[in-house]
């Protein structure tokens, strides 16, 4: 439209010519426009600020989400190695071998020096213990 009252015009059209031509208001034209501008492709290596002597680029000012997140499970494993810790030795055994290493029952049993059963009963007892720590741990955080 701008285009076309530019050739009729002779001249580049004002705001209230194109939002008359298009019959709108000339508040709804300027957000069109705005929005259009906003539609711009930018590349993640446009400076946007600087620091000290050393530009900043739009993609360095972007978070890393995979940095968070490597961040909050290594702090997770590092809680739950601290609770594990809490466990009676032959349990924090039957977790490590079963859950961690993934051993099979009847090897971590021989390992530990008990029967499968026994070392069943050591992780049902830790998951329970561990469940109550995270538990009660949740609750102190809120």
């Amino acid at each position: 439209m701008s285009q076309h009252l530019t050739l009729i015009l002779d001249r580049k059209p004002t705001d209230i010519e194109i939002a008359d031509a298009l019959q709108i208001t000339v508040q709804e034209w300027r957000e069109t426009k705005a929005a259009e501008n906003n539609r711009q492709t930018l590349s993640l290596d446009a400076t946007v600020g600087q620091m000290l002597d050393y530009p900043v680029t739009l993609g360095d000012s972007l978070p890393d989400t995979r940095d968070r997140d490597r961040q909050f499970m290594e702090e997770e494993r590092q809680q739950l190695a601290g609770m594990i810790g809490q466990l009676e030795p032959k349990t924090q055994q039957a977790i490590e071998y079963v859950y961690i290493k993934g051993m099979p029952r009847k090897e971590a049993a021989k390992k530990i020096g008990v029967s499968p059963m026994t070392v069943t009963r050591h992780l049902q007892r830790g998951v329970k213990q561990l469940s109550s720590m995270l538990e009660s741990d949740r609750n102190v955080a809120v």
